[in-house]
């Protein structure tokens, strides 16, 4: 019931962006059909989740502040659109065990870098979370570029283009033989996820 829900509304939002915002995937061809896989965008927008979800014919699983589970329908909709509930300013144990898990079920996921969204629009700094979490499953991770969706909210009849970018994917084994551990590693593995994203940001600019 879950899956048919989540293709219908998989069509229906994807329809609402190309309608609306001329909406362009580029590269997602590089996103594996199975297995688990993180996808590391930049944060612009709460548009951002969906219009990731629906550059990819698998289903992705996100975070999403806990307070947006408690608006009526919003929060069922989310719910069913695999969103997990967070609670910001301070680290969320259990949504973290919660992610880990369904990695570890070779699922897909969608994290941020920088852990938050950017009040700028501009690329920030990296967090250690992205890395931490490909280390504790082993996942390897996909780095992705989204823009124009900040301007939604913003200027909504002006109609904004929307575009997602993928990069090539990094391997974990890569880092098999790094002479940094914990927090160092963890850090430097986002580091260079977000170098990938602002390389993705230069070459797709306008």
């Amino acid at each position: 019931m879950k899956t048919i829900f989540y293709r219908i509304t998989h069509v229906l939002v994807t329809l609402f962006f190309k309608i609306f915002f001329g909406f362009r995937v580029k590269g997602a061809e590089v996103i594996p059909e199975q297995g688990r896989i993180i996808l590391a965008s930049n944060h612009i927008s709460g548009w951002d989740p969906p219009a990731l979800g629906v550059s990819t014919t698998r289903e992705v699983h996100f975070l999403a502040k806990k307070e947006l589970f408690a608006v009526p329908i919003l929060g069922w909709l989310i719910r069913i659109l695999n969103a997990v509930p967070i609670h910001r300013g301070a680290g969320d144990v259990r949504a973290l065990k919660t992610f880990i898990s369904i990695l570890n079920q070779e699922a897909a996921v969608i994290l941020f870098p920088e852990g938050t969204r950017s009040k700028t629009g501009e690329l920030g700094e990296a967090r250690e979370g992205v890395g931490l979490i490909a280390m504790k499953t082993n996942s390897d991770i996909i780095p992705v570029y989204i823009s124009g969706t900040r301007k939604i909210t913003k200027a909504f009849l002006r109609r904004p283009r929307v575009e997602v970018f993928f990069g090539k994917r990094i391997y974990l084994k890569q880092y098999e033989h790094s002479q940094l551990e914990g927090k160092e590693l963890y850090k430097q593995i986002s580091s260079d996820v977000l170098k990938e994203i602002r390389r993705l940001r230069d070459e797709n600019r306008n």
